[in-house]
């Protein structure tokens, strides 16, 4: 009898093999589907946040949406507070939360960037705010939808070096493919509502 090699059905499932013991399918699966089941745009931003947070092993946490050709954060999570704030379009060179330099580097280049240590190695040791913060591991990478870039997630954890591993950048990539294309539905819905007030 012919053996046949069946292709992958889906991104999740060719992703299955490249977990390890720590990063378990079956809740990568249900994080991917609550992000993309969610329409409203608060809830849905609210749902990304705490799900990527979970997932990747981040301390702090914050997502960039571009407007008007800029990029403003929307929203934060912190796990000291262990809430998610969204916030009022906030221009990313007005908050001294985060590193801009690494956002728009990322902003430009359309790749994640991923450091281990960065603090004493890589590109941004001379960016004021790794100076001034000291920040360990950074991860911060671009949600893009249809070759169009609509968002940034920047991510932080500040007690360990190396937090982000390969894998871990695996998830959070593919949690933001599914951001992605959640967020580009959710502006539509808010223009249709939007619309039919009128």
């Amino acid at each position: 009898s012919r053996t046949s090699t069946r292709e992958p059905t889906s991104t999740l499932e060719s992703f299955a093999g490249l977990l390890d013991d720590e990063l378990d399918f079956a809740t990568i699966l249900k994080a991917s589907q609550a992000i993309s089941s969610e329409i409203v745009l608060e809830r849905l931003l609210a749902t990304l946040m705490t799900t990527v947070m979970e997932n990747a092993g981040a301390e702090k946490g914050f997502l960039l949406l571009e407007s008007e050709g800029k990029l403003v954060v929307q929203a934060e999570f912190t796990v000291e507070q262990n809430a998610v704030s969204l916030l009022q379009s906030i221009a990313v060179e007005d908050t001294d939360r985060l590193s801009s330099g690494i956002v728009h580097y990322v902003y430009r280049t359309g790749e994640s960037e991923v450091l281990g240590d960065a603090a004493s190695q890589g590109k941004f040791v001379d960016d004021p705010y790794v100076l001034q913060n000291r920040p360990k591991s950074v991860l911060c990478a671009p949600l893009v939808h249809s070759g169009k870039l609509v968002g940034i997630l920047y991510l932080e954890n500040n007690l360990t070096t190396e937090a982000f591993t390969a894998e871990r950048l695996e998830v959070v990539k593919l949690l933001c493919s599914q951001a992605a294309i959640a967020l580009m539905n959710a502006r539509l819905y808010e223009r249709l509502e939007e619309y039919s007030r009128v």
